[in-house]
């Protein structure tokens, strides 16, 4: 199994954050598989917004009516993600999951802890 590979780079002073590139050498985008495979499903599981996939307006984080809004609604937010990150298929279980929201910078940070099918783990930081 492989997945689009997303990457931070810069090109001509332009800055890409987050984003996929082509791989003129495969004449295709850019994949990953494995480890980097996982980390980067994980990733993007987290990082997506409730609402915001057009094929199903349900999936997503909830960050916007949670830990966005009061931090009394952080333990939802959580359960949330954790919910998102136990269902995919190559989760065993999460170790850990630690994160803080500043509110006055408006800005989230988190470490989650994984084991995979594999028995590897693997933390993913943002």
């Amino acid at each position: 199994m492989s997945t689009i590979a997303r990457y931070n780079w810069s090109e001509n002073g332009v800055e890409h954050k987050n984003d996929i590139r082509w791989d003129a050498a495969n004449h295709g985008f850019a994949m990953c598989d494995g480890y980097e495979e996982y980390a980067q499903t994980i990733e993007a599981v987290v990082k997506t917004v409730l609402g915001e996939l057009q094929t199903n307006r349900e999936y997503g984080i909830p960050y916007f009516s949670t830990i966005f809004r009061d931090r009394r609604h952080n333990d939802i937010w959580e359960a949330a993600v954790r919910d998102a990150v136990s269902e995919l298929s190559f989760v065993q279980e999460i170790n850990s999951f630690e994160y803080e929201y500043d509110e006055n910078r408006l800005y989230l940070t988190y470490t989650l802890v994984v084991t995979v099918d594999d028995g590897r783990v693997i933390t993913v930081t943002d």
